[in-house]
This record gives structure tokens, C-alpha cells and sequence, in this order.
């Protein structure tokens, strides 16, 4: 059996089932694998991959992340803000480009030599296979840092791993109708009314993703819930996370309250919305066209038609809601029908009378909020 096998096998037993990345030529074989039995998502970013793979471990899910160390550093905010700072246990596989012991192109030098120091320094354990001597005693060893709450990551070196072809390809599916619920009309809500119109709408059976910044804090002001997952930071992956999540949960609503700095920030992951059909998302996108919890400052928003983005992107239905009674209509029109569905409010921004931080910690959120999912379909 060839080391692909090997690790691929490894992997099954110790309970990974799915291969959540970015592709680096060294991986082929193990893209084919995961493809082949259809746990293969390919990320536009690392970030993104991230994300995703911290969504579906919330929903029950044991996925791994690949990237190589060239996009290390995308990667590496969601890492330090959202999976060590909840304490989400994932693991890692890293090719390792920029060997200082091979040459390679000049881009990856400076990788290279600080992937492992990097990872050390975060607090991530870590080990470089260079033979698969004793393969499956270390795959037992790193399944029991897992269980334990510790993420790991292991760094793949070239030719580890046999070169193959790839074969994996992404299914063609006609895109749908879009259905525009309501459009633009040039009006604003007040944020705070908006935010609880949302709150009396989420049914005791969905779950919810809130932006980090004032979005988070907000929700948790109007009622703190284990069905909500308070983002501290990992600003622009509140949508990736709710995708990964309903990579799992296929029939409970998931909604998704993000930001517009926020969505900017990675509006790349809205492409793998539709292709992963995710018919019982809710994306809804408050809109202050700025950064408040910095100051105020601008995003590009104002000039951008997220509708038409959302239609591009496969979204099934969409709207954009200037007013209450609009909003109230458009959310009992999403609630029950497929989607996936992207709602856009115009917001006036006013501050709450309280606005409160979550007095539960992030890892206490990231524990109650998986076992609020187990029971969710």
C-alpha cells in the first residue's frame, strides 16, 4: 500500500470524513480519495477552507484542512481568532513548499523556514512525516490530542505522498430561476428594529451565526441562546461557518447574520453556497455601508448590488427590505420556502440602550452550540 493509501486509511479510521482545502499539487492523491466518496470541498481561500471545516465540526462533523504553507497566512486569523480562541478542535494537513533541505521556486523561501516555528508559536503540536514507519501509532496519537480539545497539524514534505493526477471536477448544475422577493427601493430601517424582527423569527429548531463586532453583540443583548454562535473574531467568515454547518444539518434553517465590511471582506465563499446546496440557509446581510465598531468609516458597499451578486452566486431567493412590514413579509417568505436565500436590510445604525458582551466564553459558546446542533436535523 502506497503512503496515500496509508494516511487515507489512517484518516477513515480515526474518524475524519472530510477533505476541506485548498489544492497544493503534493495532495492529488488525497483529493482523489475524498472525492471519490464525495467529502472533497475545495475553498477559494484558506481562510475560507478554515472556516468551513469549523462550521461543519460544530454540526458533529471531523473534517480535515489542507492548504500549503504559501497560504499559511491567510489562514491564520481564523486559526488564532476562531479555532484557538474557541478552542475548535481541527486538524491540519500542510504541504510544505520552500523545504530549505530542496529547491523551489523563490515565492516560498520565507515559508519554508518558519511554517513549523509559526505553528509553535500559536500553541498548534505539529510533526513533519517523512516515512510511513509506525503510520498508524501516530494517527492513534494524534487522534487522541483531537478528543482532547487540541487541534494538530501535520506538514507534508515533497514526494511524500506518490505523484498522481487529478481527477476530481466540479459537478456542472444548472443554476435556478432567482425569485426577487422585494428590491431596492431606497428606504432604511432603524438597525436595532431590524435586528429584533430577526429574533422573533428564529424558531426554537434553528440555529443562528452572527458576524463578529457589534452583530454578535446586538443578538446576544436581545436574549442570549445555545442556538446562537457568537463570532469574536475571523471578521467575513460568519457565511463560511454556516456553510460548513450545513454540510451536516440539511433540514433545520440556518441563519447567517453578517456584516457588510464583513461579507467584503471574503464575498468569495458566496460561489460555494449554491454548489454545495445549501437549500436551508438564510443569509441575512445588515447594511450600514460602514465599519461601526471601528469608528464609522466606509465600506465599499454603497456602490455595490449585492442582490446581483447573490443572483450571480446562485442564490434562489433574494431581496432587499427598506421597511418593517416589508421585512416582517420577506422572512415568513423565507422561512418556508427552499433556498438558498439571501435577504439584504438597509439600516439607519443607532446604538442599543445595552449593549452587552457575552458573559459565557468562547469555548463554553463553541460547547454548547455543538450540542444544541445534535439535535437538529
Amino acid at each position: 500500500m502506497n503512503n496515500t493509501d496509508l494516511v487515507f486509511k489512517n484518516l477513515i479510521e480515526i474518524g475524519q470524513d472530510s477533505f476541506i482545502g485548498v489544492p497544493c499539487s503534493y495532495f492529488n492523491g488525497m483529493i482523489n480519495s475524498f472525492y471519490k466518496c464525495n467529502k472533497l470541498y475545495i475553498a477559494n481561500n484558506e481562510g475560507e477552507a478554515v472556516a468551513i471545516a469549523a462550521g461543519r465540526k460544530l454540526a458533529g462533523g471531523n473534517p480535515v484542512v489542507f492548504f500549503q504553507n504559501s497560504g499559511f497566512g491567510n489562514a491564520l486569523n481564523p486559526i488564532t481568532s476562531l479555532i484557538l480562541t474557541n478552542k475548535i478542535p481541527l486538524l491540519f494537513m500542510i504541504s510544505l513548499r520552500g523545504d530549505t533541505k530542496l529547491k523551489d521556486e523563490p515565492q516560498h523561501t520565507i515559508m519554508g523556514k518558519v511554517t513549523k516555528k509559526i505553528l509553535d508559536e500559536i500553541g498548534i503540536k505539529n510533526q513533519t512525516l517523512y516515512s510511513s514507519v509506525n503510520l498508524k501509532r501516530k494517527f492513534k496519537k494524534i487522534s487522541q490530542i483531537l478528543n482532547n480539545g487540541e487541534s494538530y497539524a501535520i506538514i507534508i514534505r515533497k514526494n511524500f505522498f506518490e505523484k498522481v493526477e487529478n481527477i476530481s471536477r466540479l459537478r456542472k448544475v444548472k443554476t435556478q430561476k432567482v425569485k426577487y422577493v422585494s428590491k431596492n427601493t431606497g428606504g432604511k430601517i432603524k438597525r436595532e428594529d431590524s435586528l429584533k424582527i430577526i429574533k422573533k423569527n428564529i424558531s426554537d429548531s434553528s440555529c443562528v451565526v452572527t458576524s463578529t463586532g457589534y452583530l454578535s453583540r446586538e443578538i446576544y443583548s436581545l436574549g442570549d441562546s445555545e442556538q446562537n454562535f457568537y463570532m469574536v473574531g475571523a471578521m467575513g467568515c460568519s457565511l463560511a461557518i454556516s456553510l460548513g454547518i450545513s454540510t451536516i444539518i440539511k433540514k433545520s434553517k440556518i441563519f447567517c447574520i453578517d456584516g457588510d465590511g464583513a461579507l467584503l471582506m471574503r464575498l468569495g465563499v458566496m460561489t460555494n453556497i449554491f454548489n454545495r446546496n445549501s437549500k436551508n440557509l438564510i443569509h441575512i446581510l445588515i447594511n450600514n455601508e460602514s465599519h461601526r465598531s471601528t469608528g464609522g468609516q466606509y465600506t465599499n458597499s454603497q456602490n455595490i448590488n449585492f442582490l446581483k451578486i447573490a443572483e450571480a452566486c446562485g442564490f434562489k431567493n433574494v431581496a432587499c427590505c427598506n421597511s418593517v412590514s416589508e421585512l416582517k413579509n420577506v422572512l415568513s417568505f423565507m422561512k418556508i420556502n427552499a433556498g438558498p436565500n439571501f435577504l439584504e436590510i438597509k439600516v439607519i445604525d443607532g446604538k442599543f440602550d445595552s449593549l452587552l458582551r457575552p458573559s459565557i466564553s468562547p469555548n463554553q459558546v463553541y460547547k454548547r452550540f455543538s450540542n444544541f446542533l445534535k439535535v437538529l436535523e
